[in-house]
């Protein structure tokens, strides 16, 4: 029999079933945030001997939902400048890019930094509270309140928000229920995530293997095609030679090894290194996140904003995006990833990205772009870059990174097949990802349903 349901009062919770109660959280759950240690308090809590583990929000896993205590600081008990949040209890993010996502059920008492609040209950299952907090519903209404230049919601507000509170055996037999579920939501998830490193590796060694000549590409196509036209062939054993590179190894007899600029129509060139104004429309201005986002394209939908006509035709007066032009984020996390240009629509680059244009006497553009972004020149990028703030590596640094040549005929093959496989490949981790976008938007449906009483557990 389906159960009676009542109006909670609160929209985004919508109906709830007769016998539960909406509280404020301030009612049933105790909210505090943290403290945070001083740069010359820092030493001081280093012994973890009569210490609580400090937290801070690095610490705590999106994926993971658990913190990390091996971060390397702790607190003294015996100060109590220090808030403690106890074992079982609940910390989340409040403050910064990572409010009211990152959330995390504690193993043992921990200090904490003041950007954490913990959430502890007396009379609720503190599990039933955390799975709550991880509801999609409640997760938006935090964002609702998110006021203040760093971004944050305060306690005050914490603790006037609404929360659903079943009588205290159905919070048990519904954490009970959540704990299985999602983590078999969870292992499947990352069952998933490790398959996608995987198909990203293997697509890694095509590349190394193809790049390098260790595949004969260029012999296996011409025996497919004989095998197509019902004739008889044989792959012949090439001659390889040391390259002289110890992570290359050997390679084939007739193949060049030269500096990338060698390979170039033009010096190695980037965009402007000024900050321009941005509008909703105009001009793309392409930068990094572009380039990291897609998977050897330029994803549009990722693009720094839009400039104007003047600043644009500032821009061409050094650099005009030319179809088939292969763009490197030099500077940054994503450094040494790259995109091929496969659009004429008019856009223009920032500064982060380096330009590769090459000779077509040379090189063939789609070869020299799985040239880049093998192990092959990803390895001198490791090793040529350097660090400030973040990694980076200079256009004139670039250009003197060495690669390999095959003859134009045999670039055109290994190409052609590296399209092919990659292809599959990229199709495999897509449908991968597609499948962990469903798990967890079905995690997080069940866990609304559950914490607001739509759905029973028997």
């Amino acid at each position: 029999m389906a159960r009676k349901m009542r109006d909670s009062g609160v929209e985004w919770i919508g109906e709830v079933p007769e016998g539960w109660k909406v509280h404020r959280f301030k009612t049933d759950v105790k909210i505090f945030n943290g403290c945070s240690i001083s740069d010359s308090e820092k030493d001081n809590y280093t012994d973890p001997r009569d210490a609580y583990p400090y937290v801070s929000t690095k610490d705590i896993s999106l994926d993971l939902s658990i913190a990390n205590y091996e971060s390397g600081l702790y607190t003294k008990r015996a100060d109590v400048h220090f808030r403690i949040a106890p074992k079982g209890s609940i910390l989340m993010c409040i403050e910064g890019g990572s409010a009211g996502r990152k959330k995390c059920l504690l193993k043992q008492d921990v200090s904490f930094v003041n950007k954490l609040a913990c959430f502890t209950s007396q009379t609720c299952d503190n599990r039933y509270v955390y799975y709550f907090l991880q509801s999609p519903n409640y997760e938006e209404h935090f964002l609702h309140n998110i006021t203040g230049l760093i971004g944050g919601v305060n306690i005050a507000t914490l603790l006037n928000m609404p929360i659903t509170i079943p009588p205290l055996p159905e919070q048990r037999r519904i954490a009970d229920y959540l704990d299985e579920k999602c983590a078999a939501i969870d292992g499947a998830v990352d069952e998933l995530k490790r398959g996608i490193e995987d198909c990203k590796a293997w697509k890694k060694a095509i590349i190394f293997e193809a790049v390098t000549g260790k595949a004969n590409v260029l012999a296996a196509s011409a025996c497919a095609k004989a095998t197509a036209d019902k004739k008889s062939a044989k792959v012949a054993k090439r001659q390889m030679r040391d390259s002289g590179i110890p992570w290359i190894g050997e390679i084939p007899e007739g193949w060049e090894i030269c500096k990338a600029l060698y390979a170039l129509s033009m010096p190695i060139t980037d965009g402007p290194h000024t900050t321009p104004e941005l509008f909703d429309h105009g001009v793309p201005f392409v930068s990094a996140e572009a380039v990291s986002c897609g998977n050897g394209s330029i994803d549009f939908a990722h693009i720094r904003g839009y400039i104007s006509e003047v600043f644009y035709q500032e821009c061409c007066q050094k650099y005009i995006p030319h179809r088939d032009d292969i763009f490197m984020i030099k500077s940054g996390a994503t450094t040494g990833r790259v995109a091929i240009v496969d659009t004429d629509e008019r856009f223009t680059i920032w500064s982060p990205l380096a330009v590769f244009r090459v000779k077509p006497e040379k090189a063939l553009p789609k070869y020299f772009f799985y040239m880049l972004q093998s192990p092959v020149y990803q390895k001198q990028v490791e090793l040529g870059w350097s660090y400030g703030t973040q990694q980076n590596i200079g256009m004139r640094a670039l250009e003197q990174l060495k690669i390999l040549m095959p003859p134009l005929p045999e670039q055109q093959a290994i190409a052609d097949y590296l399209d092919e496989k990659c292809a599959a490949i990229d199709a495999l981790v897509a449908e991968k990802e597609k499948l962990i976008a469903d798990l967890e938007a079905y995690k997080k449906s069940l866990i609304f349903e559950l914490v607001t009483g739509k759905r029973e557990v028997a």
